[in-house]
């Protein structure tokens, strides 16, 4: 029996266990097959993607008054003057005032910044002749006063004017209308009421398109006209109506 003994000797079975036990030997094999340090590379292509930036289209024509005027030509009446936003305050003391007015004041609520004077009849004008055909103006407009003589009070956007005709849209307090000029006789193309008030700022956007016409106030569209015949092109002013001096700001 005790021959049997050194037959049965287990040990050799423990360094058999401990090869087999070599797992650290599948982590360098494990490591290669990670290769996403590869991927990482691919992965980083949209840092490429800023470069294409698409941007809207830019204004032809700019100035918020803030320097002289490079753009536009400012009529010999007009001049830039230093304003403040009379409204700033009024959100902490009356919490109802803000919900009749909230778009009015958005740009440069309660700091003081230069705007453009138009007293009645004064004109803003492209600083060189342009005929367009597709027109789109922006403005912010404050009808200050309303002389209240009769006359037609706010501001007249020119479009298209030339030698075929012209359109004019005329902001007022009480209406916006849409009117064609056309070998001296005026005709209404289309009105809406409004019930607007002096020394408040509105938002005003033109956009002559084709054969449409579109106006919108604080971003709300409210008058839309298509011409069976349009006027294709020309050029474009911004006049203070006959019975009101008015303020424009980033045009």
């Amino acid at each position: 029996e005790p021959e049997l003994t050194p037959e049965v000797v287990e040990p050799e079975l423990t360094p058999e266990v401990t090869p087999g036990v070599d797992e650290p030997e599948l982590t360098p094999e494990v490591t290669p097959e990670i290769d996403d340090p590869e991927l990482t590379p691919e992965v980083g292509e949209p840092e490429l993607g800023p470069e294409p930036t698409p941007e809207g289209p830019q204004p032809l024509l700019y100035t918020d008054f803030e320097t002289e005027p490079v753009d536009w030509t400012l009529d010999p009446a007009a001049q830039i003057i230093t304003v403040s936003e009379p409204l700033a305050d009024e959100p902490e003391s009356d919490e109802t005032e803000p919900e009749a007015t909230p778009d009015v004041t958005d740009p440069v609520v309660g700091a003081a910044h230069q705007v453009g004077q138009f007293p009645p009849n004064a004109s803003l004008r492209p600083a060189r002749e342009i005929h367009l055909s597709d027109q789109q103006i922006d403005a912010r407009v404050q009808i200050v006063d309303d002389l209240q003589d009769g006359s037609a009070s706010g501001l007249t956007v020119v479009l298209r004017s030339g030698e075929s005709g012209l359109y004019l849209l005329s902001f007022e307090l009480d209406q916006t209308a849409l009117y064609r000029s056309q070998d001296g006789v005026f005709t209404l193309l289309a009105d809406e009421p409004a019930q607007r008030i002096t020394g408040a700022w509105y938002t005003l956007s033109v956009l002559a398109e084709g054969d449409t016409i579109t106006v919108s106030v604080d971003g709300v569209e409210v008058l839309v006209f298509t011409d069976e015949q349009p006027l294709l092109a020309g050029k474009l002013a911004l006049i203070a109506n006959a019975a009101s001096t008015v303020w424009l700001d980033t045009v």
